[in-house]
């Protein structure tokens, strides 16, 4: 049975796709840092119910900000190994469990390829929410159908515990991690998405009505306070230059508030499957260690102005404002 609308609106982790037609997607991203070695790995459980391929999956991303290493991989699963509840956190695919207090993993190809281990997450880090904003996409949220629906579900975690990768002990002890979810039938046909230890940005062209408008969302977690900058919140992006190596975002919002997003794209990162009408037959590249400025501004006074050099970005089609 689908789970309770509003309850849905509001809990963008719980499971979405009770009842949903053929050409549905649903997908999680849990990604994990360790900062002091430069290694990351985000897990990608999910379902496709594409009418000529139904089954669910996990992805794998690797990345390397100090060797600059990338790496991925997908494992399917058929649809019935795919299990998630529709009023808490809690995913299986095949051996492999995501719950709000850790996941646990077991990867394995007819390659020789294996992965196995548990990591352990500290309390979450949600962003706010009210009836105009019940999560990320603010009152978009309320629409029935759109092409692609996102959710935050933690901004920033800490971690424990370690993975066996192929032989080598990979720890995770004093780690950060983030954890956002996508569902509907497509990911948009241009987008730019950025994430980094209390930070995210999205900026997509949005079907609507027959047509696209570029709709964006960019969240700031700083000291505990959650600066916010979206189409639904008085903001307007300013600057938007997107390079191959280098690009430039600045966001305005109402009051005197700024912020800027500086990139420096090292590499076009490591191959993802990604939706097109509910199918995963569209590719992608996402790197999980690019570098990334964040400068903070508010009636010209600095409130924050630092670098990132693991921040997870994909850059698909060019985007116009």
């Amino acid at each position: 049975m689908r789970s309770n609308y509003l309850n849905g609106i509001f809990h963008p982790e719980f499971f979405q796709g009770c009842g949903r037609k053929p050409g549905y997607f649903e997908g999680w991203y849990f990604k994990h840092e360790n900062r002091n070695e430069g290694y990351s790995y985000a897990f990608i459980p999910g379902i496709s119910n594409a009418p000529d391929d139904p089954h669910s999956f996990v992805q794998l991303i690797h990345s390397n900000a100090v060797t600059g290493l990338h790496f991925t991989k997908y494992f399917r699963y058929p649809s019935d190994k795919f299990e998630a509840s529709s009023d808490m956190l809690d995913i299986r695919v095949g051996p492999n469990r995501f719950t709000k207090s850790g996941c646990s993993l077991s990867l394995a190809d007819p390659d020789g390829f294996a992965l196995n281990g548990e990591i352990a997450y500290g309390p979450f880090t949600p962003i706010k929410k009210s009836v105009w904003k019940p999560g990320i996409m603010g009152p978009f949220a309320y629409i029935p159908n759109m092409e692609c629906n996102h959710g935050v579900v933690s901004m920033a975690h800490d971690l424990s515990g370690s993975i066996n990768d192929n032989g080598v002990m990979k720890t995770f002890e004093n780690g950060g991690g983030y954890i956002e979810k996508d569902w509907g039938h497509s990911f948009p046909r241009k987008y730019l998405w950025v994430q980094s230890p209390g930070f995210m940005l999205s900026i997509a062209d949005v079907p609507f009505l027959g047509m696209y408008f570029s709709g964006f969302f960019c969240i700031f977690m700083l000291n505990g306070i959650e600066y916010r900058f979206a189409t639904y919140a008085a903001s307007k992006i300013t600057t938007l230059r997107i390079g191959v190596k280098d690009s430039e975002i600045v966001i305005k919002k109402f009051g005197g508030l700024s912020i800027r997003v500086q990139l420096s794209q090292k590499d076009s990162g490591g191959q993802l499957m990604a939706p097109q009408a509910g199918k995963m037959g569209r590719t992608i590249n996402e790197s999980l260690s690019d570098g990334l400025n964040i400068r903070l501004i508010r009636k010209g006074i600095v409130l924050f102005d630092g670098s990132f050099n693991q921040a997870a970005v994909d850059s698909v089609g060019m985007i116009t404002i």
